[in-house]
Parts: C-alpha cells; sequence; structure tokens
C-alpha cells in the first residue's frame, strides 16, 4: 500500500494520457502516426511510474534510517502514537491554524514501511480514526480513510470527525466523503463528530444502521436558518446509552432519537425550564451534565412545577449561579451519589446559592451522596455547614482555594479561614460535620495565580494531624487532592517543603498532585541535602 502523503503525484492523473483510437482496422496514415505517439507515451509513462516508485521506496529508506523512534521497541512506539492521537473534539476545541498542527494517526503510514507496519499492527489506531480537513479537502486521500475503517471490520470503531469552520461549510466536494463514512455504520460504537449542521445533517441522513452506536459526541457549528428547524437525522433513531450535544446551532427537539435507553446525557447550553422539562421526559437517566445560560423561557408566568428523579445517580451543573440554585430547589433526587455544581472562570458569593441548596438537600435527603463539588464560590461557614450537616454519608469534598489567599502567607490565611479552621477543630471529633470525609479536593482560583509547594504542605499539616490516641470515630480524612489546571506549577519544593511533605505522608497523609502521588524518598532528602551542603561549602 503506497501511502497517500507521498502520493501527491497521482493528481497528475497519469491515466489520462491514455488515448483510443477509433480508426477502422484499415489504419490510415494518420492512425499508424497516433499509434507510435501513444507507444511512446505508454513508454514513457511506464518508466515515469517506475521512477516514482523507486523514488518513494528511497524517501520511506531515509526516513527510516533517520527516524531515531524506530530504534525503540515497538510496544513503545505505537504507545507514543496513541498519546498523541486526538481523545476529545468536545472541550475547548481548538481554532483552525492550531488544528493543522494536531497529530494525523493516518499520516504515520506515509513515514516509512515501518511506521506504516506498526501502524496496521495497532488496532487502536484504525479502530479509533481521526478524519479533520486534511483529510476531508484532500480527495486523493479518502482512499487511504475508508482503508482504515475497512481494516476495522467487525471490531467496534469509534469514529472523529472534524469539519468545524464555516470557511468549509458550503464545499461540495464534503459530500461525497460524508457518505462514503455513513456507509461504514455497521461499524461505529461511538461517534464524535465536530462540523457544520447542515454537513452533519447530509452525513447522518445516508446512514442506514444505529442500532450498534452506543455514544454520541455532536458539536454542530453554526448553519442556516433553514438547516436548524430540521431535524439531525432523516428519521427518529434508536436510543444510544450516551448522548454528548452541543445545542448552540438547534435546540433540544430536533434531536429526533428515542431516548428510552439514554442512561447519560450533557447539555450545553439548556434553560431552567428546559432542563426539569428533560429530567421529567427521561426518567431512566443514570447521569446528567447540563450547563445553563439563563432562568426559564416560560412567558406565561406559572411557577415550574417540580420532578422527583429516583435514578438519577450523578449530576453535574456547570456555569452554576443563581439559576441553578433555583432549579435546584425544584428537584427532589433521593439516590444521587455525585453532585457537581461549578463556576468555572470567578467565584460568587456562597450565600446566593445557598437557599436553594438547603431546600434541595433537605427534600432529596440524598443518604448515598458520596461526593460534594462546590467549585466558584467564596466558602461561608454558616452555610456550608448547613449544608453539609445534610450529607452525612459524604466522603469526599471538593471546593476552590480562596481567591485572596497568597503563598507568601498561608499559615495566616489558614489561622484566619472560619471554614478550615472549624475542619481542622473537628478532627478528633466530628459529629454531624461531615464525618465520613476521606477525600478533600482543592482548586486554585484561575484568576489567583499559581500555588507553590509551600502552600500544598501548609495545607495538609493544617487539617492533618495522626494520632496514635485518636478516637474511633475520627474523621477518616488522609487524601489530599490538588489541581493545578490551567497554571504553572512549580517544578520542585525546597528542602524544608520536602522534608515537611516528607513528614506528612510517612504518617499516613496522601498527597495527589493532578491524579499523580506525591513521592518523597529519605534518598531524595539525603541528595538534596548534600548538594546544599556541598554548595554552602563553595560559596565559603
Amino acid at each position: 500500500m503506497v501511502c497517500a502523503n507521498c502520493n501527491d503525484w497521482r493528481a497528475l492523473a497519469l491515466a489520462q494520457l491514455s488515448y483510443t483510437s477509433t480508426c477502422t482496422p484499415k489504419s490510415c496514415d494518420f492512425c499508424k502516426e497516433m499509434s507510435i505517439i501513444e507507444n511512446q507515451i505508454r513508454d514513457s509513462v511506464a518508466a515515469l511510474q517506475s521512477l516514482l516508485e523507486k523514488h518513494q521506496r528511497k524517501k520511506e529508506q531515509i526516513n527510516h534510517v533517520h527516524s531515531p523512534i524506530i530504534q525503540l521497541p515497538p510496544e513503545i512506539t505505537s504507545t507514543i502514537f496513541l498519546v498523541l492521537t486526538p481523545q476529545d473534539i468536545w472541550s475547548d476545541f481548538p481554532r483552525h491554524n492550531e488544528r493543522l498542527s494536531i497529530f494525523q494517526p493516518l499520516q504515520i503510514g506515509a513515514v516509512c514501511t515501518a511506521w506504516r507496519q506498526l501502524a496496521w499492527a495497532t488496532p487502536q489506531l484504525w479502530t479509533h480514526p481521526f478524519f479533520d480537513v486534511r483529510i476531508i479537502e484532500k480527495h486523493h486521500r479518502h482512499p487511504l480513510a475508508l482503508e482504515w475503517l475497512s481494516r476495522a471490520q467487525l471490531v467496534p470503531v469509534t469514529l472523529c470527525i472534524t469539519y468545524g469552520d464555516s470557511y468549509y461549510r458550503s464545499n461540495p466536494g464534503a459530500n461525497p466523503f460524508l457518505e462514503a463514512i455513513a456507509a461504514t455504520s455497521s461499524q461505529w460504537k461511538t461517534v464524535s463528530a465536530h462540523m457544520p449542521l447542515n454537513l452533519m445533517q447530509y452525513m447522518f441522513h445516508h446512514v442506514r444502521r444505529w442500532d450498534n452506536i452506543h455514544s454520541f459526541l455532536l458539536c454542530p457549528t453554526e448553519g442556516r436558518y433553514a438547516d436548524k428547524n430540521k431535524p439531525l437525522f432523516a428519521e427518529a433513531i434508536p436510543s444510544p446509552r450516551s448522548i454528548t450535544i452541543s445545542l448552540n446551532a438547534f435546540t433540544l427537539d430536533k434531536v429526533n432519537i428515542n431516548w428510552c435507553r439514554v442512561e447519560e446525557a450533557r447539555m450545553d447550553p439548556l434553560s431552567e425550564e428546559e432542563c426539569i422539562g428533560f429530567l421529567r421526559a427521561h426518567a431512566v437517566l443514570e447521569s446528567c451534565e447540563f450547563v445553563i445560560t439563563n432562568r426559564s423561557s416560560n412567558s406565561t408566568g406559572t411557577p415550574i412545577s417540580s420532578v422527583s428523579q429516583h435514578r438519577l445517580r450523578f449530576l453535574t451543573f456547570n456555569k452554576f449561579s443563581v439559576t441553578g440554585s433555583h432549579l435546584l430547589s425544584r428537584l427532589t433526587l433521593p439516590n444521587l451519589v455525585h453532585i457537581s455544581l461549578k463556576n468555572k472562570f470567578y467565584d460568587g458569593p456562597f450565600d446566593s446559592i445557598k437557599d436553594g441548596l438547603l431546600t434541595f438537600f433537605r427534600q432529596s435527603r440524598p443518604s448515598k451522596l458520596q461526593k460534594l463539588e462546590l467549585v466558584g464560590f467564596d466558602l461561608n461557614l454558616h452555610g456550608l455547614k448547613l449544608l453539609l450537616e445534610l450529607v452525612p454519608a459524604l466522603s469526599h469534598l471538593h471546593l476552590r482555594i480562596p481567591r485572596d489567599w497568597g503563598d507568601d502567607n498561608i499559615e495566616n490565611e489558614l489561622q484566619k479561614d472560619p471554614f478550615f479552621c472549624y475542619l481542622a477543630a473537628t478532627m478528633q471529633g466530628p459529629g454531624l460535620f461531615v464525618p465520613r470525609l476521606k477525600i478533600l479536593e482543592l482548586t486554585p482560583n484561575i484568576h489567583r495565580g499559581d500555588i507553590q509547594w509551600n502552600s500544598v504542605a501548609a495545607i495538609v499539616a493544617f487539617l492533618y494531624h495522626p494520632d496514635s490516641h485518636s478516637p474511633p470515630d475520627r474523621r477518616p480524612l488522609k487524601t489530599f487532592r490538588f489541581n493545578v489546571e490551567y497554571l504553572q506549577y512549580e517544578a520542585s519544593p525546597t528542602t524544608a517543603t520536602r522534608r515537611k511533605l516528607y513528614e506528612l505522608t510517612q504518617a499516613g497523609a496522601e498527597i495527589v498532585i493532578d491524579d499523580e502521588v506525591v513521592v518523597v524518598s529519605t534518598t531524595d532528602l539525603e541528595e538534596e541535602e548534600k548538594r546544599n551542603r556541598l554548595g554552602y561549602m563553595s560559596v565559603a
């Protein structure tokens, strides 16, 4: 198989050089002359074809010699390829120019024979095809893209296709490729698509099988007004198990699927009224994530009725505010296990959402609630204490570090913070205040700046006081998680901070930074102290 990336010569369409004579068997002089010319053309084409193939082989040999990755074991090389493969097109979708630099798995085989053989031997690559403008706009690459799909055969495929810029929206050259992709729908298990609404509708209208699809991740971009009034699918399709969909380009009523089996749903954006209606209409939902943009669009002025949902176990609200609090007060979710309420970019007053949250927890009484995330709100001890006493089974609490805390005076900030002081004071006898809390997760305010190692050590030391004589009802808080997303984390702690971290971990505390457990060994401490002594001696 010759790789499409190295086959730009095919654009010359050499096959068009052939000529078929229309003269009778008794050839005239012109036909004889034409025949001689045609023979010369065929010989030249054959010679050119041979030279192009030799050129291709030589390029592969050069790439093989100069590619250090080939010296690695195949399992490591394939892992590198898989790590580079695009995974998620839903969050933080890059701009067009940035997308051109995204790793394109289809181009692996264009480097050399060894890379191509490794790609064919790595099923995770060709069962997770990623098609973007570099494939869709290059017609000569379509056969290679379809060959990748054909290799999967009966293996379920996770299809990822991105065609997001409006500049490409009216390009008719994309339609044949989308039709060819739709013809492989019997292989699909997950469909992840970010493309103009009319092209998404066009591709889905050519799909003939839906019952094998488990998950949808759909992000249609703005389309024409006429497209917004059309259903997303040609006809109502069988229910998937999971669906994530952006509703910026059209409305939820145009998503014509049978919702009877949908267990996981992520919707962005919805009004308060739409969230209530969605939860009321789909009783089998187990997990929901909503982005609420405004209050109810109900123009009649009549209050929105409450909803009781007994199967929902996971609920997430992004951009949570007073609107979300108003919505929560109308929900009864007794079997909730995890609830996440987040404001990503700013901290709002906790008092503004307190009443709605208290109403929700009092009427729901979620006795099985294990995890509560309140990220993006200024902590308020009185309101938070009332709230947390309603969820005694809580084992995982996620909060945001106050934005006015500084790393230089972190100990003083902890001593002045009512919530952290109360949490520390009740470690030995928590009473009703999160008596089963095992994990405290903290996220810095995005406008605050970096969180440094000394702050991590100070927070853990302030809250974690192991004692061999602790009562049996002592709060089991031992795990401290710190998220430093979007921030530049300090690379190395000071010697004093490293020793404090070592003492805390030896005493039983587990410190996790971005999903990585902090491990400080005695060898590390000894080597660092030795380097410090040598540095001091050289200065002296």
